[in-house]
């Protein structure tokens, strides 16, 4: 009867062992929350800020207005001293035409600066998050191997225990 004790510790050692490793292997997986983080920093490391064409249009949109403002300004005025048809109407025109795709040009830049930083950060994000998991991975296999090897112990001590009660 003295095995029966040392037998008990080594079913419980093993069944213990099973638990944990269940839990060390669930633990490894991903949460949904750090699926759906990981997708979102994904999608925005390699497009950029959601609201983007959102953003150019509404900016665009403006510069225009500005633009259809300023040419209207422009036609009025050339009409008030009829030279609507003259080169100095033409040239007034011009320039309104250069200065709204110079500032166009400049606005389409700096927005597309901005939204290459939102990648790059989302990539700096995404990078950072990718360490972390594998840090706790490799935490969770070394918890892993250190459970393991106090299982091994434990059974082995139990079936010597076993073996010294026979």
């Amino acid at each position: 009867m003295g095995w029966f004790l040392p037998a008990l510790q080594v079913a419980g050692s093993l069944i213990q062992a099973n638990k944990n490793k269940k839990a060390i292997n669930q633990a490894k997986q991903m949460t949904p929350a750090e699926r759906q983080y990981r997708n979102r920093m994904e999608k925005r490391s390699q497009q950029g800020d959601p609201q983007y064409e959102q953003k150019r249009s509404r900016a665009m949109s403006g510069i225009r207005n500005v633009a259809q403002e300023a040419q209207g300004q422009n036609i009025q005025q050339a009409l008030q001293m009829g030279l609507q048809d003259s080169v100095i109407a033409q040239e007034l025109r011009l320039r309104t035409d250069t200065k709204t795709m110079k500032q166009i040009s400049d606005t389409s830049i700096q927005m597309a600066e901005a939204n290459q930083k939102i990648k790059d950060q989302a990539a700096d994000r995404l990078d950072e998050f990718n360490l972390q998991r594998d840090e706790r991975r490799r935490q969770l296999n070394l918890q892993q191997t250190e459970n393991t090897n106090n299982m091994i112990g434990n059974v082995l001590g139990g079936i010597g225990d076993m073996a010294v009660g026979i």
